[in-house]
């Protein structure tokens, strides 16, 4: 699986990195057959946010996570 992972306002540290790869390593448990996997993270205004796109064979899977600490709308 090719990942890549960048920050918009957010500056992409070795932590962050090993958090997000142990993550989708997690996620692969139930996409066996994930190609490619695109992480964004985001800081607009006050709001951190994290999208992940995984390319699968027949389309890709898309989650987005606001930031935890906001109360949902």
């Amino acid at each position: 699986m090719q990942v890549n992972i960048s920050g918009q306002h957010v500056e992409v540290t070795q932590p962050l990195r090993d958090y997000v790869l142990e993550k989708l390593a997690r996620v692969e448990g139930h996409f066996d057959k994930i190609t490619n996997a695109t992480v964004i993270m985001k800081v607009e205004k006050l709001q951190q946010k994290v999208e992940a796109t995984l390319q699968i064979p027949g389309g890709e899977v898309v989650g987005l996570q606001p930031d935890p600490r906001r109360p949902r709308e």
